[in-house]
């Protein structure tokens, strides 16, 4: 290979990898979670929080409210409880670059990459409690993520 076809190479090889990198941002991608158990997780809709995040909540489902976290960091649990529906849903909403891990202990777990956007939707994971007398769900993250939980009864 001669020098100026050696250069045109490197110079097409750059510009792909240039333009590939453009092509997604981390922000308009969808939030990377897992839910085992077969429990789905679906984001709702949510309101704004201001730039600086120093409180967050996360109240997106419809069913009634069973308990809820506020504004945490690190790792906290609400329950034991008796679940009063056969599903309980579970909705969570962070702020930072971590992701936050919640187990429904015993049921099933997902993960939520937490966006930098306080505006990012709140995420629910519906999780199936048919049979089981008492429930503990653990949420944990860094200590830099802040982050909210609510959990409700699923209709």
């Amino acid at each position: 290979m001669n020098k100026p076809t050696r250069i045109v190479s490197v110079t097409a090889f750059i510009s792909a990898v240039v333009l590939l990198a453009g092509c997604t941002s981390p922000a308009d991608a969808p939030p990377v979670t897992s839910a085992t158990s077969g429990n789905a997780a679906t984001p709702l809709d949510s309101g704004s929080t201001s730039a600086e995040v120093t409180e967050l909540t996360a109240d997106g489902a419809s069913g009634a409210l069973i308990d809820k976290l506020e504004s945490q960091h690190g790792t906290q649990q609400i329950g034991p409880f008796k679940p009063p529906t056969p599903s309980i849903a579970v909705s969570v909403r962070c702020v930072g670059t971590h992701a936050l891990h919640v187990d429904v202990q015993g049921v099933g777990s997902f993960d939520y990459q937490c966006p930098a956007d306080p505006t990012a939707p709140i995420y629910t994971g519906v999780f199936g409690v048919t049979g089981i007398d008492s429930v503990t769900i653990v949420g944990s993250s860094e200590n830099s993520t802040i982050w909210a939980m609510s959990i409700n009864a699923a209709d």
